[in-house]
């Protein structure tokens, strides 16, 4: 049995819901990093689009379409991370 766990880690490290899990996490957490800078205001088409990749990533997950639920995932993040960049870079020329 011991010469097979390395196998069973690597198949689980593939798996479709264990790296859409971490991807969902990136972008939750970049999303209110972008949230807290005020990016709903300062970048509301970055911002938007974030929140809207992030959730049909989750109704793709429902589904067990975890590729494409890991693609929107993905999107969410970069997004939110524009948003993030954006909305500091206008708070810092506001000078708050």
């Amino acid at each position: 049995m011991r010469p097979l766990l390395p196998f069973t880690l690597l198949a689980l490290l593939g798996c479709g819901p264990v790296r859409y899990t971490g991807v969902l996490w990136d972008a939750d957490r970049e999303l209110a990093a972008a949230r807290a800078a005020g990016a709903a205001d300062r970048a509301p088409y970055e911002f938007a689009l974030s929140e809207e990749y992030l959730h049909q990533a989750k109704v793709l997950a429902g589904h067990a379409r975890y590729d494409d639920a890991d693609d929107y995932g993905r999107r969410a993040t970069a997004y939110a991370k524009a948003a993030h960049q954006k909305a500091a870079g206008q708070a810092v020329a506001e000078g708050k």
